[in-house]
């Protein structure tokens, strides 16, 4: 089973990917090596307006997409 890392304030996106058949842990513990994708609800600006995360993983920016819509990002990265 993939292990996929949510941001705490996702609760609607931690139940679908779970239904969907996924292990989810916070975001806290993004770097574990069994995580395989990162959901977040939006990217941090810096002053330089760059917007990356420090994780070697896919990262889905959740905002403005519903839990399914989530889901089926995931199951596109294929990830089993």
């Amino acid at each position: 089973m993939a292990t996929i890392a949510i941001q705490d304030q996702l609760s609607p996106f931690v139940a679908a990917v779970k239904a969907a058949g996924f292990q989810v842990v916070s975001l806290s513990e993004a770097r574990r090596p069994d995580v395989v994708a990162v959901v977040v609800s939006g990217m941090e600006e810096n002053m330089l307006g760059d917007e990356r995360i420090a994780v070697d993983r896919p990262v889905i920016d959740a905002k403005g997409q519903t839990p399914e819509q989530v889901v089926a990002q995931i199951h596109r990265l294929n990830i089993h």
